[in-house]
């Protein structure tokens, strides 16, 4: 019996896989087909679509190679397509549903909010499911948690609200302050914490916007990785800095180092912010090894997850502060474009590998 429970089990997890990737594989074609102005301008040698081809198949889509090699002019065999990684290897790194549980943004105080030296923005309201919660856990009515909120904008200019469920590229965040509250009526699913604000060298590229780090880690060959780390800067007075809502992004060393351009998903690039006119080049961020410890300390915390998108950012005190952790649909473009590298690095074929053993058990 308990042999035919699990043989079910597995039959309807493969007809929900497969319903749900032939939605994402319909979207990332549609994706790659509009930047087409940008992966045409790229031609591969003969030799270079056999490396990729040595990697990824005979049957190779080339166009996220070329796309990704547009930005930096890079050449890289070990570029995962977007379409790959989206419709194989997160289903097979992350089960999907214990990961859109694990990933819900209520759950971030409680998984993460002992680690060592990292800061979790404070929860001032949250509402899970329509209960409403106050910073340390306890039940509110709807009256009281209003109070709460009217009562910390009296005394601070801005809260944050963001959904906890179903959202990605800063879907469904607010700007809250104490003139437009009375009027706003989030529905469910929603935390509203205090603004961060970065350290004077993250702010100084985009004062306006909350500037954070993407910082993708990973587990191969029985030890935890932390692929290319990015920086993703607001671009003029919105306080959100996804590369979706209009916001750049750009390449930073583990010493902090910032590559010498910024880009944004259709091809811009820039030497100097847009905005604020801060120039890349040599420009150095302080803090990015204590993010990348706090990642990989949080990513111990997170079983039956093998990969990991952590934003984070480090506040005015010069402490990581955990903004999401993000299980699933990751994406692994952004990495790729402004290093001009596969996220993965020499670990490439080790990842494909491990994948294919985890699909065949």
């Amino acid at each position: 019996m308990c042999a035919m429970k699990t043989k079910i089990k597995k039959m309807i997890r493969s007809v929900d896989n497969r319903y749900y990737t032939a939605a994402i594989r319909r979207a990332e074609h549609l994706k790659i087909r509009d930047k087409k102005d940008l992966w045409m301008q790229v031609r591969l040698t003969r030799e270079q679509i056999r490396e990729i081809q040595r990697i990824w198949g005979e049957h190779a889509d080339t166009r996220w190679h070329r796309y990704y090699q547009y930005f930096t002019g890079k050449f890289d065999p070990r570029y995962v397509p977007e379409i790959f990684y989206s419709c194989n290897m997160e289903l097979v790194l992350n089960p999907r549903k214990m990961a859109k549980e694990m990933e819900d943004k209520a759950r971030i105080p409680i998984l993460y909010g002992s680690v060592p030296d990292l800061k979790i923005p404070k929860t001032i309201v949250l509402n899970a499911s329509g209960i409403f919660y106050d910073g340390e856990g306890n039940v509110l009515s709807k009256t009281a948690a209003s109070a709460l909120v009217k009562e910390y904008l009296e005394n601070h200019s801005n809260a944050i609200l963001k959904p906890t469920r179903e959202t990605n590229s800063g879907k469904g965040v607010v700007l809250l302050d104490k003139k437009h509250f009375d009027d706003f009526t989030p529905g469910e699913n929603y935390i509203i914490q205090e603004q961060i604000v970065n350290q004077e060298d993250i702010r100084r590229l985009n004062p306006d916007s909350l500037n954070t780090m993407r910082i993708m880690t990973y587990i191969c060959k029985n030890r935890y990785w932390c692929a290319p780390v990015v920086l993703r800067i607001g671009n003029g007075t919105g306080h959100l800095d996804n590369a979706h809502s209009g916001g750049v992004f750009i390449g930073v060393g583990r010493e902090g180092e910032l590559q010498p351009y910024a880009f944004s998903e259709y091809g811009n690039k820039y030497q100097r912010h847009p905005h604020s006119g801060l120039v890349f080049h040599k420009y150095k961020l302080s803090g990015v090894d204590s993010a990348v410890r706090a990642a990989i300390a949080c990513h111990k915390r997170n079983p039956h997850m093998r990969m990991v998108s952590w934003d984070l950012t480090i506040d005015r005190e010069g402490s990581p502060v955990l903004i999401e952790a993000n299980l699933t649909n990751q994406s692994v473009w952004i990495p790729q474009i402004a290093h001009g590298e596969g996220v993965f690095g020499d670990h490439t074929e080790d990842m494909l590998e491990e994948c294919r053993n985890m699909a065949q058990r």
